[in-house]
C-alpha cells in the first residue's frame, strides 16, 4: 500500500468531522503561539535593534506577555483534542466504525499519553526557540554585516525549524506504541525508535507537506504586512494536529503489519490498495 497516498485520502475523505474536534483546541492555541515574529526577522531584520537576548526572546515570541498565561490552557486543551482525534482515527482503522459514541469511552485511557506526547513537542520545541533566540541575538552582537547577519539568521531558522519537525517525526510512533502495547513511556520510546528509523526519511517529508504552505502564507504575511498571521496559524495547528494524527496511526498499522478494517467499508478502499 501507498502509504502517502493513503494518509491523504484519508485526511481529505474525513477532514470536516475531525477538524470539529481539534477546531477549539487550535483556536486557543493560535491565540499563545505564532511564528509570525521568526517570519517577520526574516523579512525585516534590518529594521530592529536589540540590547538584550530577552528583546530578541520577545520578537520571537510574538506574542503580548499576557497571552503567555494562556498557553498551559491550550497545551491542555491540544492534549484533549489530540485525545479525542487519535482515539476517533485508531477506533475507526481498527474496528471500522467511525462513532464518536465508541471514542469516548477510550477518552480517559488516551488522555495522559496524549499530554505526555504534546508537552514532550512544546518542551523540546521551547528549547529550540531559546536555542534559535541565542544564535540570533549572537549573529546581531557580532557582525558586522548586517546583510551578513541577516543570511545566518535565515539559514538558522530554516535549520533550527527542520530540526523541530524531526524531533517530532522521531516521536511520531512513540504514542500509538504506548497506546497499543501498555508499554512504559521508556520502553515504549525505544521500541518506536526502532519501528521509526528505516522510514524516518519518508515520514519527516511527509510531515513537511503541511508545512511548507504555512511557511509560505506567513512569508507573504510579513512581507505585505498583512494582518492574518493568526488566521494562518489556527488554521495550521489544526491541519498539522490532523495531519500528524493520521500519519502515525497509518505507519503505525503499516509497519506492525495491521489489518485496517476501515479499508473494508470505505469506497475509497480499493484506490488506495492499488
Amino acid at each position: 500500500m501507498n502509504t502517502l497516498k493513503s494518509i491523504i485520502k484519508y485526511f481529505f475523505n474525513k477532514f470536516l468531522y475531525l477538524i470539529l474536534i481539534v477546531g477549539l483546541p487550535s483556536i486557543l492555541a493560535g491565540f499563545t503561539m505564532t511564528g509570525k515574529g521568526i517570519f517577520d526577522l526574516m523579512m525585516h531584520f534590518p529594521q530592529y535593534e536589540f540590547e538584550s537576548f530577552v528583546d530578541v526572546y520577545l520578537v520571537v515570541l510574538s506574542r503580548n506577555a499576557k497571552w503567555l498565561y494562556f498557553q498551559p490552557l491550550a497545551f491542555i486543551g491540544l492534549a484533549l483534542g489530540m485525545s479525542l482525534l487519535y482515539a476517533t482515527i485508531d477506533s475507526h482503522m481498527r474496528m471500522g466504525d467511525f462513532n464518536i459514541r465508541n471514542v469516548i469511552r477510550k477518552f480517559d485511557y488516551n488522555f495522559l499519553p496524549c499530554a505526555k506526547f504534546i508537552l514532550s513537542i512544546a518542551i523540546a520545541g521551547h528549547l529550540l526557540l531559546l536555542l534559535l533566540t541565542s544564535l540570533i541575538f549572537l549573529y546581531y552582537r557580532i557582525s558586522q554585516n548586517v546583510t551578513l547577519a541577516w543570511v545566518l539568521t535565515t539559514v538558522t531558522i530554516f535549520v533550527v525549524g527542520l530540526i523541530f519537525m524531526a524531533i517530532i517525526t522521531w516521536l511520531l510512533l512513540w504514542l500509538p506504541t504506548m497506546l497499543h502495547t501498555g508499554l512504559r513511556d521508556g520502553r515504549a520510546f525505544v521500541m518506536s525508535s526502532k519501528q521509526i528509523a528505516p522510514v524516518f526519511m519518508k515520514t519527516l517529508f511527509t510531515l513537511l507537506i503541511p508545512v511548507i504552505p504555512y511557511v509560505l502564507l506567513m512569508i507573504l504575511n510579513s512581507c505585505f504586512n498583512w494582518v492574518v498571521a493568526i488566521v494562518f496559524d489556527v488554521l495550521f495547528i489544526a491541519f498539522f494536529d490532523i495531519w500528524a494524527t493520521v500519519t502515525m496511526n497509518t505507519v503505525y498499522y503499516d509497519l506492525n503489519n495491521i489489518e485496517r478494517e476501515d479499508l473494508k467499508s470505505m469506497i475509497w478502499s480499493k484506490n488506495i490498495r492499488s
